[in-house]
């Protein structure tokens, strides 16, 4: 026959905080792994928007260049 346990008041408590130590250390882990893909997040995105000036620049810029590879293709 299986022998009972009998949980008194300190084995319980003594239970939440080996948890709640447990619970601080795996929710420090997950903040640090949050921070960690965040980052990595942060690390390949640009930061700033492009104004509709420069964007038109660097159309204009790539019509040229395509103008000019085009007039030696046929030229």
């Amino acid at each position: 026959m299986p022998k009972q346990v009998v949980l008194d008041s300190e084995i319980l408590r003594a239970a939440l905080t080996g948890y709640g130590a447990a619970l601080k250390d795996i929710t420090r882990r997950m903040a640090a792994l949050e921070q960690e893909l965040n980052g990595y997040k942060n690390r390949h995105r640009p930061k700033y928007k492009m104004s509709p000036a420069a964007r038109k620049r660097i159309s204009e810029a790539q019509k040229a260049r395509w103008q000019q590879y085009r007039s030696q293709l046929h030229g």
